[in-house]
C-alpha cells in the first residue's frame, strides 16, 4: 500500500513527466527516503530516454573479468545489427560469476554464465 506522501509525489511527477522533470522529482524523493531500488530504476529510465532521443541503445555486459577491446567491439557490432542505431556498451565486473557472460539490453537478459547453467542443472536434479 502506498503512503499518502508517495501518492502525492507520483501525482506531481506524472504531471511533470513531459520532460523527465517528474522522474527527477521522484528520484529526489526516493533518495531522501533511502529507497535504493526505486532510485536505480528511475535513473535507468532517464538514461534510456536520453539514449533513445540520441538514437542509441545501451547494452550492459556483465563478466567476471574485463573483456578485451576486440570482444567488446564484436558484441557492439552484433547488437548494432540486431537493435539498429548506435550501441553504447557498459561493462560491469561481477566476481561472483564463475565464467561466461550476462548481456542486458532493452528489457531482456541473456544469461550465459556457468552460474545460470549450474542453477538449471540443480533444478533438474531436484525434479
Amino acid at each position: 500500500m502506498k503512503s499518502k506522501d508517495k501518492l502525492l509525489v507520483e501525482q506531481i511527477a506524472e504531471r511533470l513527466n513531459k520532460n523527465n522533470t517528474g522522474h527527477f522529482a521522484k528520484l529526489i524523493w526516493f533518495k531522501s527516503r533511502g529507497e535504493q531500488k526505486e532510485i536505480r530504476i528511475i535513473s535507468e529510465t532517464i538514461e534510456q530516454k536520453i539514449l533513445d532521443r540520441k538514437g542509441k541503445s545501451k547494452v550492459t555486459i556483465v563478466t567476471k573479468y574485463p573483456l578485451a577491446t576486440s570482444e567488446i567491439s564484436n558484441i557492439k557490432r552484433k547488437f548494432a545489427k540486431k537493435l539498429g542505431g548506435q550501441i553504447v556498451i557498459e561493462q560491469q565486473i561481477d566476481e561472483s560469476i564463475l565464467g561466461g557472460i550476462k548481456i542486458k539490453f532493452a528489457d531482456e537478459l541473456i544469461d550465459l554464465t556457468w552460474n545460470a547453467k549450474l542453477n538449471l542443472l540443480r533444478e533438474r536434479i531436484k525434479g
